[in-house]
């Protein structure tokens, strides 16, 4: 995955304007993964994390909105229809985008192992057929009714997971937090259920390539974020804002990871430590996730009794990232954990990651 580039020149933007610029926000929308490839979901994410950041900075960084175009462009276009873009044909600060839209194109394999609802009308996914048209569709092929309960599950699914992967998302907080580094105990504990809470999710929809769902899960917690009063921060940077020193605690990992962050922070300035306000508002969606989490477990359940069995606590407080995760002391010392699960290093940027130079 490709990272977005520092906004050069960009002035920090005061914590005081969270809130405006936040109401400019909007949700992430509709991800229809049981009618997309897996190149056009990853495309569809890209476009998210692009849409998010141009809605926030707006014209203090243009590059996102111009992103954010030129992957619609492709997407209604149909990248494994010629969508692909020329690499040298575009500026410097969208080389990336191209790449990632390349890249995209010879990744044909259906999103889900579902099903894949899809009718050789749909060239592009600009203008996507609802939900309940598709399901509709997918109902009148059905030829017996093993297939007639396969549809009605999926698309089950596939709504309930859009309807709460928003709110629910700072639920999975400290899933990218990379395996090796060293945190308190009970973060890394953490961590482990938050991972296979995103791979719960990936199950049960049936996306094979598990990247895409925690790119999903990044993608509403950098959207939640920024709507709220926080910023346009992802996981990584949020899970440090609960230790005790957030500056010092934040110092480290840009030390440890100097490739993966020196754009990122060059975009807005430091976020750690500049208002008591974003850590309060950090630790108001913690709480609001986790009755979110609780309903959208209950609702998988009802149509799979098994759905993020492994998961343990899902949806509970104990399940939760929070402030006394990151107290250091006797009965939670700091750990070290083996690099045998690693997440995607770009991932860690929280959405910055798009664009490169």
């Amino acid at each position: 995955m490709t990272r977005i580039s520092e906004v050069h020149g960009i002035k920090a933007i005061p914590a005081d304007e969270y809130a405006d610029r936040g109401r400019e926000v909007k949700p992430t929308g509709y991800v229809p993964y049981l009618s997309l490839t897996t190149g056009e979901m990853l495309l569809q994410l890209a476009r998210q994390r692009a849409e998010i950041l141009a809605q926030w900075y707006g014209s203090d960084a243009p590059q996102y909105q111009q992103a954010a175009d030129m992957l619609t462009k492709a997407l209604q276009t149909g990248i494994h229809a010629g969508g692909a873009v020329s690499v040298g044909a575009i500026p410097d600060t969208l080389q990336n985008v191209a790449r990632l839209i390349s890249n995209a194109k010879n990744r044909t394999a259906p999103a889900s192992a579902s099903i894949f609802a899809r009718t050789d009308a749909m060239k592009g996914i600009g203008a996507i057929i609802p939900a309940e048209q598709r399901r509709f569709d997918c109902l009148k092929a059905a030829k017996h009714p093993a297939d007639i309960a396969k549809c009605e599950k999926a698309f089950a699914i596939e709504n309930t997971i859009n309807k709460y992967l928003d709110g629910t998302a700072h639920h999975l907080l400290y899933k990218s937090i990379p395996t090796g580094y060293t945190i308190p105990q009970e973060v890394a504990i953490k961590r482990n259920g938050h991972r296979l809470g995103v791979e719960g999710m990936a199950q049960i929809g049936r996306i094979n390539d598990y990247d895409l769902m925690y790119q999903w899960v990044e993608n509403g917690i950098l959207a939640t974020n920024a709507a709220g009063k926080v910023g346009p921060i992802g996981s990584v940077e949020s899970s440090l804002y609960l230790a005790p020193d957030p500056d010092a605690a934040w110092a480290k990992f840009k030390s440890t990871y100097p490739n993966s962050y020196n754009k990122w922070t060059g975009m807005n300035g430091p976020h750690i430590g500049i208002a008591p306000a974003i850590l309060a508002g950090l630790v108001a969606l913690l709480n609001a996730a986790i009755a979110l989490a609780a309903k959208m477990l209950t609702d998988l359940q009802k149509v799979d009794f098994k759905a993020l069995v492994e998961a343990r606590g899902f949806g509970t407080p104990q399940f939760s990232g929070n402030q006394n995760d990151w107290l250091n002391n006797g009965n939670n010392p700091n750990v070290n954990i083996g690099n045998n699960d690693l997440i995607m290093l770009a991932l860690l940027a929280g959405g910055a990651y798009l664009l490169a130079d």
